[in-house]
């Protein structure tokens, strides 16, 4: 059995713990990438342009499908899959830009910025 070096990741701040709750979305958005068993949040990673790995293993439904078919949602399917897929990258949170490509996203973030100005 391997000795899990989180304690090191912890240290050298490749994993943070925040002191507080976060929100779901905030967590998102300051990720370098999402893993989780699916549903909600991998959708909302998805439509944030963030890395999001699934290890969700029931029947996948049409909407995270069309996310796989497009390569916003991995699909984590076996051990060998973690070391295969999984990208660990640090992400460049301040060149995140929304395409064209997504417009119900721009829509969202039009709103967002008319309503705190």
């Amino acid at each position: 059995m391997h000795a899990f070096a989180g304690g090191k990741w912890i240290t050298n701040r490749k994993i943070v713990i925040p002191e507080h709750a976060v929100d779901g979305i905030n967590l998102i958005w300051f990720s370098d990438l999402v893993v989780s068993g699916g549903g909600t949040i991998d959708r909302e990673a998805a439509a944030l342009g963030i890395p999001v790995y699934s290890i969700f293993r029931g029947k996948i439904g049409a909407v995270d499908r069309q996310l796989q078919q497009e390569g916003r949602l991995i699909l984590i399917e076996s051990v060998e899959d973690i070391r295969k897929k999984i990208v660990l990258k640090r992400r460049q949170k301040n060149e995140q830009k929304i395409s064209n490509e997504r417009p119900a996203l721009q829509a969202i973030v039009d709103g967002i910025r008319d309503i705190t100005k």
